[in-house]
Formats: C-alpha cells, sequence, structure tokens
C-alpha cells in the first residue's frame, strides 16, 4: 500500500511540475477594451466603466467564464469580486457566483476586498476549447474608483489550480524562459488604452 500511495504522489507531483502557466504582461499598465488569456482573438473577459473607468467586467465567449464572487445569487454581492491575496489557491473550489458580469467596486459601494493604491488579485475562471482553466487578473484601484489593469495569467492544465500571482509556480516576478521542467509562456501586450 505504501508503494502506491508513493507512486501516486509522485504521479501527481510530475502532473504539476509540468503545467504551463501563461503570462502576459500589459504594458503599459491600463484599462484594456478585454482580457484574451490565450491570445485567439477572442477575449474571456471585457472591460467597460460602470461608475468608474475599468469596473465594468462583462464574460464573454463562454457562459463558464466567470469571477470569483463574494456572495452568491441567493445572499447579494454575487456580481462582486472578492479580491483575493498573492499566493492565494484558484481552483474548482471558488465561490464562481459572477452570472456573466461583475462591478470591481461594488456598484457604487465600496468592494470590501479592496484596499486603494494596492495591487489585487481577480481570481477567474475560465473556458477554453481544451477545457476549464483557472487563473488571475492582478489590477489596482484608486481613491476614484478607476481601475488599473496590469498582467494576468492561467495554468494551461485543463482543472489544475493556480495561486494569484504566478508566473512560474510561485510569486508574481516576471518569469524566467524556462526552469524546473516548467516550461514558462511569458507574453507582454501594449498598447494606448
Amino acid at each position: 500500500m505504501k508503494r502506491i500511495s508513493l507512486l501516486f504522489t509522485i504521479l501527481i507531483s510530475s502532473f504539476f511540475l509540468n503545467a504551463t502557466i501563461v503570462y502576459t504582461d500589459i504594458n503599459p499598465d491600463g484599462t484594456p477594451p478585454g482580457i484574451d488569456f490565450n491570445q485567439d482573438g477572442t477575449n474571456e473577459f471585457n472591460i467597460g466603466a460602470g461608475n468608474a473607468n475599468g469596473d465594468f467586467i462583462t464574460y464573454s465567449a463562454n457562459s463558464n467564464n466567470n469571477v470569483y464572487a463574494i456572495g452568491t445569487l441567493n445572499t447579494q454581492n454575487w456580481d462582486v469580486p472578492n479580491c483575493v491575496n498573492n499566493g492565494f489557491a484558484i481552483g474548482a473550489n471558488g465561490n464562481w457566483e459572477g452570472q456573466g458580469d461583475c462591478a470591481v467596486n461594488g456598484w457604487g459601494d465600496p468592494n470590501p476586498t479592496i484596499t486603494v493604491g494596492q495591487d489585487e488579485y481577480l481570481a477567474v475562471r475560465i473556458d477554453l476549447a481544451t477545457g476549464t482553466h483557472y487563473g488571475w487578473i492582478r489590477i489596482s484601484v484608486d481613491a476614484n474608483g478607476n481601475v488599473t489593469y496590469k498582467d494576468y495569467a492561467y495554468n494551461d492544465t485543463p482543472n489544475a489550480p493556480i495561486n494569484a500571482g504566478a508566473t512560474e509556480g510561485g510569486g508574481g516576478e516576471e518569469p524566467a524562459p524556462e526552469e524546473g521542467g516548467k516550461k514558462v509562456v511569458f507574453e507582454e501586450i501594449t498598447g494606448t488604452w
């Protein structure tokens, strides 16, 4: 039995070691019209203005795309993102209640999970051609509620979790091209927002 447990642990570990974190830097930081995680030309999330610049997000391409929410459809705040800390494990157990759109700032009420001027992470679930994936979007919100988008990433292994801020298995640093058996895809999007 110990041998089977050890073999199982080794197999699971090797699965996650070979996961690819696909990271995209938004350069310059700003409010792009949308987020296209896999760069296939279709935004998984569209960004617009509700009460402030960049605070309204709609989910396109698939109804299973979603954000980790504060509440539920039955308890309110189902469409207010629950910003998570760097390192937070994002996966299937999240509160995926966004129902197609969300307001980063809580629809005009302060979002209790946001600290003005600090980096925050939106945990996201996206459906791509290869299955369900988990990722994050790093933002900051100013005193007027305007949202600045900085970068984002997802785990390209279907149904596998990712830690908020991970670009290659930890932290929020820019990834090295390849390290420790993990291939890291690094992209940079440039534009004027």
